[in-house]
């Protein structure tokens, strides 16, 4: 949608086309995590492999037994917590970039987050 907003500027300068671009890749990629990890068990279900299961299943040499398993696993082997860290990265990134609209979204996908944490085993 960032890129959209360009087609209305059609002065904007290279510099401005080119950091609305790498926003919007940096907005992507977080919609993207937040999305993998709030659907684990959704995904193991449907079998749609997302990046987080895949690792894990690279790292155990094995598939989870079931959508639970799959979350204490991920959680157990670090997956998880290295998931959200490449996550807190690109909002960082994000917000110094985009300024103030970037803090804006990444405080959107915090209720995202806040929901999968929920969902996580004590």
């Amino acid at each position: 949608m960032a890129q959209l907003a360009l087609l209305a500027q059609a002065d904007a300068n290279d510099r401005r086309r080119a950091t609305v671009r790498a926003a919007a890749s940096m907005a992507g990629d977080a919609i993207w995590i937040a999305d993998d990890l709030a659907d684990i068990g959704e995904d193991w279900t449907a079998g749609c492999w997302s990046r987080p299961l895949w690792i894990l299943t690279r790292r155990t040499g094995s598939a989870p037994a079931d959508p639970a398993s799959a979350i204490a696993q991920l959680v157990e082997t670090g997956v998880a917590a290295a998931e959200t860290q490449r996550l807190a990265s690109k909002l960082d990134r994000l917000r110094r970039i985009a300024g103030t609209a970037g803090a804006a979204f990444s405080g959107s996908l915090q209720a995202t987050v806040r929901a999968w944490v929920d969902e996580l085993p004590e």
